[in-house]
């Protein structure tokens, strides 16, 4: 789902962000909200996405 959300997300400091060296947490400028998200997601989700059938 991350993968998804990062291949679609612009932000207006995206050269700022990108100039600075790795971090050791690369979701450091997004929320507090989606930083605590669970890692997993339900298996109704993944088949929606057609991850499992």
């Amino acid at each position: 789902m991350r993968l998804a959300v990062l291949g679609d997300f612009i932000k207006k400091d995206l050269d700022e962000n990108r100039a600075k060296p790795p971090q050791d947490n690369m979701w450091q400028d997004w929320s507090e909200d989606l930083d605590t998200a669970p890692e997993t997601y339900s298996d109704e989700m993944a088949r929606s996405q057609k991850l499992i059938d």
